[in-house]
């Protein structure tokens, strides 16, 4: 079903052979509930009311009518059926309350149908309850909901260590190197780093009075610190040592990573940049609208990308967007199997069209397009709903991408990819 994007090619250094590569792991939680405190012995075979089997199988059929459109393959009415029977039989008839619906119950249901009808080979697909849902929405999303600081406990109070700039911790001027001295009145050192995280982690929209040592003004002042929803920071850059080379590592997609690429670049290219690493290992992905934003730093615009198609739905072509300046100097991506989704998109179509070599190992062969939806009790159901597609109809190796160089463990990193990236352009 694969066509390769390019041929893989080798560097003085570099292995032939392709590392053994571990059973990827599901991108959803699970969650242990001990059932057997909601449940009988044996199924009581002599009941005359049934009407409260009725929440948990409405409930189920949501989740099979939201399968069966959304999915991106089609699921089994007959499994669905024969589902339905044996929970209702194996679980519902030993319910020991049958007064208020057991939201447990209800869940492990929904989580086992799920897995009836998806697909054997789908390891994203999930039902997730809602003890875990916003959590994980905020993981794969990339946002947080905090006041964006980080730091230790030392024996002159909470030592900054960093700041989210988009919090608003950054905005009332705390950063790195701050030492808070108390929270909401209490002295941070009578507390512990779980009582400390607790306290500045309050609900959406509270207040934090930290009272801080600001290591520039080397003063303490009152900041009160409003709890927001913000993008995480996901860019990081060290120095190559080498004239001419840039190094970012982005360690995951998000609304904002397009922005702050931005940003970078324009930096690079002031300084006289003609190499570039974009460093994904490790990138799980993140919205493919991200993945377009940055390709769009390196082509012209209009330029077509790749698409999904959904189920019963036109195809969604995605194209390269105006940029305020179209980056044309040589570029290497670092790929490895924790490389996946949008960061394989970005990183295939990328050598698709020869604007970029990937280094690394193999990625994780996870291109596919994960939908999630919310259910009124808050929990999630997360869909694989489409496959990628280059914009040409070829679809991403499900083994993943392989790296036209090999980078072994006993190299200089900057080294061998600046020789590599020269190797290949002279070819």
């Amino acid at each position: 079903m694969f066509v390769s994007l390019l041929s893989s090619g080798s560097c003085s250094g570099s292995k032939t052979t392709e590392p053994a590569r571990p059973a990827p792991k599901s991108e959803s939680s699970s969650y242990k509930v001990d059932y057997d405190q909601y449940l009988k012995p044996a199924p009581d075979t002599d009941i005359k009311d049934t009407s409260y089997f009725q929440p948990y199988l409405d409930f189920m059929q949501k989740v099979y009518e939201t399968m069966e459109t959304e999915y991106y393959t089609d699921v089994s009415k007959e499994t669905y059926d024969k589902f339905k029977d044996e929970f209702t039989h194996k679980v519902l008839m030993r319910l020991k309350d049958r007064d208020t619906v057991v939201e447990d119950i209800k869940h492990l249901g929904a989580g086992m149908l799920v897995s009836k009808l998806k697909e054997p080979s789908d390891i994203f697909t999930n039902f997730i309850p809602p003890v875990m849902a916003e959590e994980f929405k905020s993981e794969v999303l990339g946002y947080e909901l905090g006041i964006g600081v980080t730091g230790t406990i030392t024996d002159r109070g909470y030592a900054v260590k960093h700041v989210e700039f988009r919090s608003d911790s950054y905005n009332k001027g705390m950063r790195a190197g701050d030492i808070i001295l108390k929270i909401n009145d209490k002295d941070v050192k009578k507390l512990t780093q779980e009582q400390i995280t607790r306290a500045m982690s309050p609900a959406l929209g509270s207040i934090v009075r930290l009272e801080v040592f600001s290591a520039e003004k080397k003063s303490v002042s009152a900041v009160d610190v409003e709890v927001i929803e913000f993008f995480k920071e996901t860019l990081a850059t060290v120095p190559t040592g080498i004239p001419g080379m840039f190094y970012v590592k982005i360690n995951q997609f998000n609304q904002s990573s397009g922005e702050d690429l931005t940003k970078l670049i324009a930096y690079f290219m002031h300084q006289g940049i003609d190499k570039l690493i974009i460093d994904l290992r490790g990138n799980a992905g993140g919205p493919p609208l991200a993945a377009r934003e940055i390709a769009s730093l390196f082509f012209s615009p209009d330029m077509q990308l790749f698409y999904f198609q959904r189920k019963n739905r036109p195809v969604a072509m995605l194209s390269t967007l105006p940029a305020p300046f179209t980056y044309q100097g040589k570029i290497a991506i670092l790929i490895d199997q924790g490389s996946g989704s949008a960061s394989e998109l970005f990183a295939g179509t990328m050598r698709y069209y020869k604007r970029a070599i990937l280094i690394g190992t193999r990625s994780a062969g996870k291109t596919f397009l994960k939908s999630m939806f919310n259910f009124e009790d808050n929990s999630m159901l997360l869909l694989v709903t489409s496959v990628a597609h280059l914009y040409n109809g070829e679809v991403y190796d499900p083994s993943g991408l392989k790296p036209d160089f090999e980078v072994t463990q006993d190299v200089d990193l900057f080294s061998f990819v600046s020789y590599c990236m020269d190797s290949y352009h002279e070819e």
